[in-house]
């Protein structure tokens, strides 16, 4: 991750999440095992503070956050009572400057079930940090004498040293000149802002469920055009918005985990980047084009993705002369290996929502082992409205499933209406007889 330096807003640096321990956990066999792993990773001692006007990171020799325990067995009911609680709780901000950028907390709802809940600011680690740290704590926990000591190659500050060399290097300045070139005249913004609010009350979610039998249709259809099931979701949200908003140039902000390295898959740390494709293209094309055309471009974009986009952004509202974004969507697909028990039950996982820049960005988590996938849609209240958000959301998986029908279709002429709709544009609306 690059950090510039620039003024922090803790809304749009919260993650989170929580896993299900279906198991007769032991609170103190647990916290030994999450202090193992913690111990382990440099990223959980990151501390940051202001200097001479800039913010800069360090690494804190302070004591780490102890593992809170909460018992809600004696609630009227436990489940319940504990998600409210962790819902109320994730409303609140990590501050930038806190001493610990993450909280972690063990729930128990019944003798045989736990919810293990952590959320943290998103400068010491990204989503897929989550899911190395679960893992290794199921490990650590079932398989006691485990190291404790930092592994040089788990190390977060390590790769850093990496960052500044390409900073120095001709590929950054390479990378440099192919983004300015694509953006050299910018994108019209495509959401228009309704209201002002700076409270976390500004930021919404709503999902939607993606069946497995249904994703593994969409899985097959992109292995058939030879592309990611992430180009056939992104190509989908091209269709809807270059249809709704009646234009053809969209550019998407993507994440990019920046963990294709063996090393790097086990390193809790904010690796995460982006890079934004620019897409455009003509209606008439069908689906199946257009999804190939996405995943060229992506890929051409791929290989200069080490310059961070928001040093875009920053040369180009110099440029535009104002707080120019460079994105309006943004689109992330995680497809995360899951904590597995010695017997092979599967811990399953709950994202919370990761507000975002963007006014409207897409998660799409893939969890594997046949679960159903979740399409998170994380959005700003100045923007959307949630019934506007359900009604996207509904309209999607309408599309979803005229794409898996006849991926073939020009994209203008694919649905976007459900049958509801439809029956009200196009029966009730033209209902104009009358008595005489």
């Amino acid at each position: 991750m690059f950090y510039s330096g620039e003024a922090l807003d803790p809304r749009v640096n919260l993650i989170g999440g929580y896993n299900n321990l279906k198991w007769k956990v032991d609170p103190v066999r647990f916290h030994s095992a999450r202090d193992t792993v913690i111990h382990r990773h440099d990223a959980f001692r990151l501390e940051f503070c202001e200097v001479d006007g800039r913010v800069r990171q360090f690494l804190s020799d302070g004591p780490i956050r102890q593992l809170e325990f909460l018992d809600f067995t004696n609630q009227e009911n436990p489940l319940a009572s504990a998600l409210a609680w962790i819902r109320h709780d994730f409303r609140e901000c990590i501050e930038w400057n806190s001493k610990n950028l993450f909280k972690d907390v063990l729930l128990r709802v019944s003798s045989d079930h736990c919810i293990y809940y952590y959320k943290a600011n998103h400068l010491i680690m990204d989503g897929w940090s989550f899911f190395v740290w679960m893992k290794q704590i199921v490990s650590a926990y079932f398989h006691t004498g485990t190291s404790a000591e930092v592994d040089p190659e788990s190390s977060f500050v390590a790769t850093l040293a990496e960052c500044d060399c390409y900073l120095q290097g001709t590929a950054y300045k390479r990378d440099r000149s192919y983004w300015l070139q694509k953006y050299y005249q910018t994108p019209s913004t495509l959401f228009q802002r309704k209201i002002v609010n700076n409270s976390l009350d500004a930021f919404g979610h709503d999902c939607l469920q993606i069946r497995w039998a249904k994703f593994a249709k969409l899985n097959d259809l992109a292995r058939s055009l030879g592309v990611s099931v992430s180009h056939v979701f992104i190509a989908a949200i091209y269709v809807y918005f270059s249809r709704t908003l009646g234009t053809s140039d969209i550019p998407i902000a993507l994440s990019m985990h920046n963990r294709s390295a063996a090393k790097l898959k086990g390193v809790i740390g904010p690796l995460m980047s982006q890079i934004v494709p620019r897409i455009q293209v003509k209606d008439d094309v069908d689906f199946d084009s257009l999804a190939t055309i996405i995943s060229k471009n992506i890929r051409k974009d791929y290989r200069h993705r080490r310059y961070p986009a928001s040093f875009l952004a920053r040369e180009l509202r110099i440029v535009a002369g104002n707080q120019f974004s460079i994105a309006d969507i943004a689109f992330n697909y995680e497809r995360f290996d899951s904590a597995e028990c010695p017997d092979g039950t599967v811990v399953d996982t709950h994202q919370l929502g990761q507000f975002n820049t963007a006014p409207l960005f897409f998660d799409l988590c893939d969890f594997g082992h046949g679960q159903d996938c979740w399409l998170n849609v994380d959005y700003q209240t100045d923007f959307f409205s949630p019934d506007e958000i359900v009604s996207l959301i509904t309209r999607l998986d309408v599309l979803l499933d005229a794409i898996l029908t006849s991926p073939n279709t020009q994209i203008q002429s694919l649905p976007l209406l459900t049958k509801a709709e439809e029956q009200t544009l196009l029966v009730d609306w033209n209902a104009t007889e009358a008595a005489y």
